[in-house]
């Protein structure tokens, strides 16, 4: 037994550890891949429709991840 299993089981206490992911709450592995995978082929709003969150949540794990994210009204610059 290591040291934590040694201490909770002195404690009387059950201690589960549990590998995590991802940093921020609410976010996990597969969350990120989704938002990377859509990223390639859709748009900030059509993201925030599949996905059901913020679109500053997900303007931040873009920005998190290095995702770049198109813009539905952002149109071209002209050039001259």
């Amino acid at each position: 037994m290591n040291p934590h299993e040694l201490a909770a089981k002195a404690e009387g206490e059950e201690h589960t550890l549990m590998a995590t992911t991802s940093k921020q709450p609410g976010r996990s592995f597969s969350d990120e891949r989704q938002l990377i995978e859509l990223a390639k082929t859709m748009d900030l709003e059509a993201i925030v429709r599949r996905t059901g969150r913020k679109p500053e949540a997900v303007l931040k794990m873009a920005t998190r991840l290095g995702v770049s994210l198109k813009s539905a009204n952002r149109t071209k610059a002209k050039r001259q």
